[in-house]
Formats: structure tokens, sequence, C-alpha cells
């Protein structure tokens, strides 16, 4: 194995080096820096180990809950501030993203999604119900769980997020890929391809069992849910349902076309922490282009993903400067610290980081003063919540100046990389981890703290 590790980082440093001969001054200037954090990295992972609170190799989704007081989100984000997402629907979609973590053996295991409210409060005549749950058996270290679950009329649909180091992959493996599910516009729309991969098996395998869910159940409206890794995946389904049911877009006929024509049907997004996805790209091709951007600005029109504090995993793949920042007070809190890296999730990461922000020094043939990771954007609304008693603000992720209001004009909304990163003098590791996990765990905005979750 130690071998093979060393194969990888030669190919690792070859590759670099060939991306350095490349690029302008600004992408040069972002290559030192990466090159300044894995050579400390190093160093940081040289320090001997010694026996950890919990175990130096228990993965992260198996630690207790850190030692922080419970607490929800003082504020709840409006139905306008999530492009059309009704607040309990929101707690619902941060409690069942939370339970995804939890490895279960069987659907009958999801027993949560009840507590924390009244039912005849929220207009429910029945508890939540799961009705599909599949964990992927074998494969599930490489493909996160998911599951259905009908809440009224609406039928949430979630995937679990990253939890083994195949995940952390897949994160990073920013691929662009296009789907037949756009296919008329699928040249000028691009999304990350590894987390379309993921949409493209749950729903080649679950199709059909979701149609006839929907038709049985009465459902109007599909909510696509999800954490982290989960949360970008639910963004790409997004694109996926949203051009399925859309005949300009996807001309073949489909089960999904009629519903939405026959009942009005319709998907939304709620992404908890997620990676930006979306990747526009120009072409010659002046028409094709405004049939592009009309295709972003009707997905984007029913999504949202949350933005907790410093949390860098929204401003990941897309905000290269943003994540090289607090990476650089990552690496330095443990340099000042000089005390040995013992948790199993902090090794694993900081191996990682180290391989993959290499990917960050490809430049953008298209502006070489910049990675070509820049390119991706969110296309619905940020929610950013700067803790937990701060009422959300909305900002956008507009790198294109291609998203536009409800009345088709320019976004006057503020840009999401205007908010600058504030660094953190001890604890880096523990604030990072809290940022992330906040949300749907804190609780947050989940209707109750899952013990497992990570």
């Amino acid at each position: 194995m130690s071998a093979f590790k060393e194969d990888i980082d030669a190919i690792g440093s070859d590759f670099a080096a060939d991306v350095d001969a490349v690029g302008s001054d600004g992408m040069r200037d972002i290559s030192k820096r990466i090159d300044d954090i894995r050579s400390r990295i190093d160093k940081v992972m040289a320090v001997p180990k010694k026996p950890a609170k919990y175990g130096a190799d228990t993965p992260a989704y198996e630690l207790p809950i850190a030692d922080t007081p419970i607490t929800y989100c003082t504020h709840l984000p409006t139905s306008d501030q999530t492009n059309g997402i009704d607040p309990f629907y929101v707690r619902m979609c941060a409690t069942i993203s939370g339970d995804a973590y939890s490895l279960k053996s069987d659907i009958s295991e999801f027993v949560n999604l009840d507590k924390g409210y009244n039912l005849s409060d929220v207009g429910l005549k029945e508890p939540p119900k799961a009705v599909i749950y599949d964990n992927n058996g074998p494969f599930e270290p490489t493909n996160p769980p998911f599951v259905a679950v009908v809440v009224g009329t609406k039928l949430v649909l979630a995937w679990r997020g990253s939890v083994t180091l195949i995940d952390w992959i897949r994160d990073f493996s920013f691929y662009v890929s296009s789907s037949f599910r756009w296919k008329n516009v699928a040249k000028v729309v691009k999304v990350h391809g590894g987390y379309l991969a993921m949409i493209d098996n749950t729903l080649a395998v679950h199709e059909d069992r979701l149609l006839d869910i929907v038709k049985d159940n009465g459902i109007q409206e599909i909510l696509l849910t999800g954490h982290s890794l989960a949360g970008g995946a639910a963004q790409v389904a997004q694109l996926w349902f949203e051009g399925t049911m859309d005949p300009t877009v996807d001309p073949r006929p489909n089960e999904w076309q009629k519903l939405a024509k026959e009942t009005g049907l319709t998907v939304r997004c709620m992404s908890f922490e997620g990676p930006s996805t979306t990747v526009f790209v120009e072409s010659k091709d002046k028409d094709l282009n405004q049939k592009g951007k009309a295709f972003i600005n009707q997905c984007g029109a029913k999504m949202c993903t949350t933005v907790y504090s410093m949390d860098p995993v929204p401003r990941l793949i897309g905000g290269v400067p943003f994540v090289l920042t607090l990476l650089e007070n990552l690496v330095m809190a443990y340099e000042k610290n000089s005390s040995p890296i013992v948790r199993f999730f902090e090794r694993e990461a900081l191996s990682a980081i180290k391989q993959v922000l290499i990917t960050f020094k490809i430049p953008n043939p298209l502006n070489t003063n910049e990675p070509i990771a820049q390119q991706f954007m969110h296309i619905g609304k940020c929610l950013y919540y700067a803790s937990p008693t701060a009422v959300p603000e909305v900002y956008i992720d507009n790198k294109n100046n291609i998203l536009v209001d409800k009345e088709g004009k320019p976004s006057s909304l503020p840009d999401l990389f205007s908010i600058k990163y504030v660094q953190c003098d001890k604890d880096v590791a523990d604030a990072i981890y809290n940022n992330h996990l906040y949300i749907i765990r804190g609780p947050g905005l989940s209707f109750n703290r899952i013990k497992d979750a990570a």
C-alpha cells in the first residue's frame, strides 16, 4: 500500500509540474499557494501519532456528538428565501438529510421523522413514511444510500453525504458532464459529473417505483435534498427532473412530462451545505446560449442551498481563493499547536486534500487568470446563516452574470463570495467540522439531533 501511495504522489507531482508550465501570473500565484499548503501538510502529518480520545481510527460518522449545546436556528427562512419551500418542509428535509447519515439495514429504521412537531399543526393527517431505502449493499462505501419519504402530498428524495474516502474523491471529481435529460441544451449546460453519475444510477434503478409512488399518493411536489455531497447531488437532480419534465429540453415523451401536464407536479431542491455543481459553457450559437441560460434560470428558480458561517464546502470547487485561505488557516493552526493529528477524519481529510489540491491548479483555457474549477456555480439562492441566532440572508453565485430575477432582469442580490473568510485562531478543524454539520445536526434547522450524523 505504501508503494502504491508513493506512486500516486509521484504522478501527482508530475501532473502539478505540467500544470505549472501554463497559466497566467494569477494562476501561478494560486499554484504557489497550493504547493505551499501541500508541503506544510506533509510536515504536519509527519508528527508522530498518539492515542486519540475516541480511538485514532474511529471514522467521523461514528464519533460521539461534539460537546456542544443543542441549539436550533433562531430564525427560520421564509418560503421566498428558499424559492418556494415552506419552513416546515425545510426542517423536514434537514431532518431526513441528517438521518441519512445513520447507516441502516432496513427501511423500518427510519423512526425519527414524526418527532419535534404536531402533525395537525403542519396539516398532516399521517406521519412521514419512508417508502424506498437503498443502501446499495456491498457498494455502500462507494455509492451513498438513497431514501424516499412521503410527507403528505410531497415526496422527499434524499441521499447520504460524504462519509468514506471514495465519497471525498467523488466530491473533487469535478469533470463536467451532460445528460440526455436536458439534451437540447446539453452543449452549453454542464454539471458535476461525479454527482450526475449518482443521480443517473439512483433514478435508473428506482424511476418506475417513484412514478408509482407519485401516482398512488397524489404527490403534488417532489423535494430533492441532502447534505454536503448529497446536497450537490440534489442540485444536479433538479436539472435531471426539470429537463425530463420539459418537452422543449428533453424532446422524448415520458411519464414525468405527462404528470407535470396533467397534475401540475413540480420539483424543488433544498440543499444543505452542498458544493456548487453547474457550469454554463458559452457557444458560438447565440440562440442555443439563450436557451441554456433560460434552462439554468428555470431550474435555479426552484433551488436553494444553505451556507453556514465559514463552511468551505458550499464554496468548494467554485470558490478556490476562499478555500485556499481557509486551508492556510487550518495548517497554520496545526503548526502553532505542534500536536499530533490523531482523529481519523482529520488524517484522511488532509491526505485527500493534499492530492486533490493539484486539480485546483488546472487553469481555465478561456481565462488563464483563474482555475477551471472557478467555472462551477450555484444556480439557486444561497441562504447564508452567520450564526445560530442570525437572521438568514439570501445571496447568489452569479459568476457569468446569467442569473436573473422573476422579471427577467439582472439579479440585484449580493454575491456569495463578497462574504470574506474570517480567520479562526484556535480549534480550526473543529470549527470547520461544526460549521459544516451544524445546519442539520446542531440541530440547526432539523427537528432533532441525529446521534451519529457526520
